[in-house]
């Protein structure tokens, strides 16, 4: 039963103060709901009384609630009457610095719209993480959610840290870190390139993006 604490709970979970005080989030529809592969990532699951679709998801925690109140909890205009509460995972940037992996870090992304997007291609071109330094949009917000696609699942991602503890930390490991930047813009002094493996680094709005040929090899 949802109680009314719990869709207090749960409507916090519309802002990212919410997302980070309580490490959860909401993917709203069906197709992204049933998408989902890892179900120990679902804490539970919401169907409105009107919903008419299919949950395919096994072992999960079902309640059903009034189609008036889940457009409460609903951060889209026209809901599809389905909604997963799911746990928001924590990786750290350790357990990623030894290893062949390929890193997008992006450096005040501050539209959820363009960061989701950058999750969504990040997913599409084989990366294995994401790394979102502090003054970027909460990637699990609801609209960052919603234009990764469902790939959110995906990939790792790791928010909130500091570019003075990120950037020395991929330095000592060994990888290359290659820019992309809008024209004129200043480049992150600590960024320099070393070896092995090619880390991505884009800052600002997804426009009028120069490339460093190096990124294109």
């Amino acid at each position: 039963m949802l109680t009314k604490a719990k869709l207090k709970y749960i409507k916090s979970l519309k802002s990212s103060a919410g997302i980070k005080s309580e490490d959860r989030f909401i993917i709203e529809g069906e197709r992204f709901v049933n998408d989902i592969s890892d179900t120990s990532l679902v804490d539970f699951v919401i169907l409105s009384d009107g919903y008419k679709g299919e949950l395919r998801l096994l072992g999960v925690r079902v309640y059903s609630l009034s189609s008036r109140e889940f457009k409460k909890l609903s951060d889209t205009d026209t809901p599809q009457g389905i909604l997963a509460v799911c746990i928001r995972p924590k990786p750290s940037l350790d357990n990623f610095l030894h290893r062949d992996v390929r890193i997008v870090v992006l450096d005040n992304v501050r539209d959820p719209g363009n960061l989701g997007s950058i999750i969504r291609t990040a997913v599409c071109a084989g990366f294995d993480l994401v790394l979102c330094l502090s003054g970027c949009a909460c990637a699990y917000s609801g609209k960052a959610v919603r234009s990764s696609a469902g790939s959110i699942f995906n990939i790792d991602v790791i928010e909130n840290l500091r570019t003075d503890d990120a950037m020395p930390k991929l330095k000592s490991a060994g990888i290359a870190v290659f820019v992309t930047r809008l024209e004129n813009a200043n480049l992150h002094g600590a960024l320099t390139q070393t070896t092995t493996v090619c880390t991505y680094f884009c800052s600002g709005k997804i426009k009028r993006t120069t490339y460093d040929r190096q990124v294109r090899q």
